[in-house]
C-alpha cells in the first residue's frame, strides 16, 4: 500500500495525472480503464467506469439501470479508482443521466 501511495503522489506531483497537477485531460483519458471504480473527493464510490465516452466518463449502469456521464473535468487524478474533485452531493447534481451526444441519442 505505501508502494501504491507513493508512485500515486510521485505520478501526481510529477504531472503525469490530474489537472491540478499540470496533467492533461488526454493523459488521464488514456489511463481510465474499463470497470475502475469511480470514488468522489468524500471517498465514497460512485460506480465503475464503462468507458471514456469524448469528453465524459460513462458509468456503467445503476441499480435503477441508467447510465451516467461525468465531464472530464470532474477527474481530479487516476490511480487503481478515477478519483473525482467533486463531493457525493456535487455528483448528484452534475452528472448528466441522458447521453451529452446529441448525435448518439435516437
Amino acid at each position: 500500500m505505501k508502494i501504491s501511495y507513493l508512485t500515486t503522489h510521485l505520478n501526481r506531483h510529477s504531472g503525469l495525472y490530474g489537472e491540478g497537477s499540470g496533467g492533461t485531460t488526454m493523459t488521464m483519458q488514456s489511463q481510465i480503464r474499463e470497470h475502475m471504480p469511480v470514488k468522489c473527493a468524500d471517498g465514497q464510490n460512485h460506480g465503475e467506469v464503462d468507458k471514456v465516452d469524448g469528453d465524459y466518463i460513462k458509468l456503467t449502469k445503476d441499480d435503477s439501470g441508467t447510465h451516467h456521464w461525468l465531464p472530464m473535468s470532474a477527474v481530479d487524478h487516476v490511480d487503481e479508482h478515477v478519483h473525482l474533485n467533486l463531493s457525493h452531493d456535487q455528483i448528484h447534481q452534475q452528472w448528466l443521466s441522458e447521453d451529452p451526444h446529441p448525435e448518439h441519442r435516437q
